[in-house]
């Protein structure tokens, strides 16, 4: 039989569907909320409904059972899933604050009638913490993240795969607001301890098939643990080491390890996967704030591989690939799709022309290739990446490459943002520049009025591209673009 310690406390998935009713008929509940708390965790979803007392029997001794009877803790974990599940339908429905007060008002009842500090409470507080953290309110997901570890650590001892797993949730919000080297402690006791509970469960033989059920249920968690403390442990080493080509490769194996491991067990839509590549993206805007744009760079494409190990037909990978590209070739956003953190810093004058074409195509190109047969129903997105594309194309020098797909994209910017909307007159820009550069490329035969009259209309664009600012990078690199081109 596997240890009580092993399957006694579990790791709830994060997708939890709720039970039909429970979250209606505590919205509309006329009690007061502890009332109502207390009602839905003994089994009462509605007027009518008896319930079965469960949190009532577990502090009166109800019955001949009694607290601490197996019955009555069936009902305990009963009932302590009916508020679990009502949060998450309250998530579902984009009412996380009211989530967060079901759990946090749930736990405070629980523990006035089971005992302050009670173990059945732990699942409470930690969905309580997870709620919050995916929400990205770190700061209030730690107090009842560490009740949990706390409660767990005085029950189940340190070495309790229980407490490692709480101490990961823990250690995450630790890393997420500022402080990797006391994290990563708790990851690699979570490590130690989750690889010994793994190693026991495999050693575990039972001829009943609902327990070999529960034994390979209890190693899944473990994995997932496990998984958890490898990717965060890493991004650990990678927020406090140095960010150059070598230093961001270093950990870069077992994050993908991590991710790959996450999403083959729970799935790689779940917020628990999403989180962890935002606190990547941490990394990412940090450099950005600091103007250090080749750091930002090679994170951008780090991140690209980590979507792509766990779900490499992802929206995500069109638009880091999308965001990256930009970066690359310092050109901003059209507003149309992805690209939020190239509007976000677009207006910033420390934004540097990077010039890394090449590098640029290569992401573009694999960002539309997945728009086209991921998200055939994106236009917005693809009309978007395109037209960066040929930016980047025409950059290179790939003038029929980029005349081409400019002229593709044209009509529909027209049709979604007016026909005198400043990306239109990036657009144009470039096309004229083109042009120019045909001109150029024909020697004295290339006609020397209508260059004369190119140079007039991009320094007309470049004035309507100025309704972004002065120092908006679309306005900076249009007119580096023209200096060069005249200079040459």
């Amino acid at each position: 039989m596997v240890k009580a310690s092993y399957s006694g406390w579990r790791l709830r998935p994060f997708h939890s569907s709720a039970a039909a009713g429970l979250a209606e008929s505590f919205k509309g509940d006329s009690q007061e909320p502890q009332e109502a708390v207390v009602r839905h965790a003994n089994g009462d979803s509605g007027a009518g409904s008896t319930g079965d007392g469960a949190l009532d029997a577990a502090a009166d001794g109800d019955g001949e059972e009694g607290y601490g009877s197996d019955e009555t803790g069936e009902a305990i974990e009963k009932a302590f899933d009916g508020l679990i599940k009502a949060a998450y339908e309250l998530v579902q429905e984009g009412k996380p604050m009211e989530a967060e007060f079901i759990l946090r008002e749930g736990a405070k009842e629980a523990e006035k009638i089971l005992g302050e500090g009670c173990t059945e409470v732990a699942p409470l507080y930690d969905q309580l913490a997870m709620i919050s953290f995916f929400h990205d309110r770190v700061e209030e997901a730690k107090e009842p993240a560490l009740r949990a570890y706390n409660i767990l650590k005085e029950h189940e001892g340190d070495d309790s795969p229980a407490t490692a797993i709480a101490g990961v949730r823990y250690a995450i919000l630790l890393l997420a607001s500022g402080q990797p080297r006391e994290a990563i402690e708790y990851f690699e006791q979570a490590l130690a301890s989750l690889e010994s509970a793994l190693d026991f469960l495999k050693g575990v033989k039972e001829e009943d098939q609902e327990q070999m059920q529960e034994i390979a249920l209890a190693a899944a968690k473990f994995e997932v643990g496990r998984a958890e403390s490898v990717y965060y442990r890493a991004l650990c080493r990678l927020a406090m080491g140095p960010k150059d080509a070598e230093g961001i490769k270093a950990h870069e194996a077992e994050m993908v390890e991590g991710v790959r491991v996450m999403g083959q067990h729970i799935g790689p839509q779940q917020p628990l996967v999403g989180a962890a590549l935002r606190e990547h993206h941490r990394l990412v805007e940090a450099a950005l704030e600091a103007d250090d744009l080749e750091q930002a760079e090679r994170l951008y494409e780090q991140q690209i591989r980590l979507h792509q190990a766990y779900d490499p037909d992802s929206e995500h990978v069109a638009m880091l690939g999308y965001q990256a590209g930009t970066l690359q070739t310092a050109t901003g956003a059209s507003g149309l799709g992805p690209g939020k953190s190239a509007r976000r810093y677009g207006k910033r004058g420390g934004w540097y022309v990077m010039g890394h074409y090449e590098g640029a195509v290569t992401t573009l190109e694999r960002s539309l290739h997945t728009v086209r047969t991921a998200f055939e129903e994106a236009e917005d997105y693809l009309i978007t990446v395109k037209h960066r594309l040929a930016m980047a194309y025409g950059a290179l020098g790939q003038r029929e490459r980029a005349r081409a797909m400019l002229q593709e994209v044209s009509k529909s910017l027209v049709d979604k943002l007016g026909e005198d909307n400043p990306i239109t007159h990036e657009l144009n820009f470039m096309l004229c520049l083109l042009e120019y550069e045909d001109l150029v490329q024909q020697g004295a035969a290339g006609d020397a009025g209508r260059k004369q009259q190119l140079v007039s209309e991009m320094q007309s664009h470049i004035d309507k591209l100025a309704s972004y600012g002065e120092d908006h990078m679309l306005v900076k690199k249009a007119q580096e673009q023209l200096a060069n081109l005249l200079a040459e």
